[in-house]
């Protein structure tokens, strides 16, 4: 019998000792993306503002404009809310883009969105009840998505 370690056999735990659960593979960038960008559409379409705001830091852009505390995207993300009526509106899904890949799908942004960081980070188009909404994300220092700016 060959011992442990050695190819074809399997270590097993030491008697009395539980078995190793194995760690769940990492996820991808773009998982993580998903996840957020799942999340954010969905807190507008439910206008679930401390949702909304966890995603949200400045400088933040509305539109063209930036705002640069988190109060004022909290009065705009308000503000904006409770101007729509979102009731029967579903979230259906979204796709993510580089600058370049949204630039070649849909053609040069507006000039409204001159103002965002248009290159550094990722698009996604989220589908809300068939009205597009666009949101800019960035990579934050602890390697969560933060949402840059919104459009719709």
């Amino acid at each position: 019998m060959k011992p442990a370690g050695q190819p074809g056999l399997k270590a097993f735990p030491a008697p009395g000792q539980p078995n190793p659960t194995p760690a769940p593979p990492p996820r991808k960038p773009e998982e993580d993306l998903a996840f957020s960008a799942d999340q954010l559409y969905g807190a507008v379409v439910t206008k679930d503002l401390e949702s909304l705001m966890a995603f949200c830091r400045p400088p933040f852009f509305f539109e063209g404009k930036a705002i640069s505390t988190d109060a004022e995207i909290r009065r705009k993300w308000q503000t904006s809310l409770a101007n729509q009526p979102l009731e029967s509106v579903r979230y259906l899904g979204m796709q993510s883009f580089t600058y370049d890949e949204m630039v070649a799908r849909h053609g040069k942004p507006p000039d409204r969105l001159a103002a965002w960081p248009l290159k550094s980070g990722v698009f996604t188009v989220g589908n809300l009840g068939g009205h597009a909404a666009i949101v800019l994300w960035r990579k934050s220092a602890n390697g969560s998505w933060q949402a840059v700016g919104f459009h719709d």
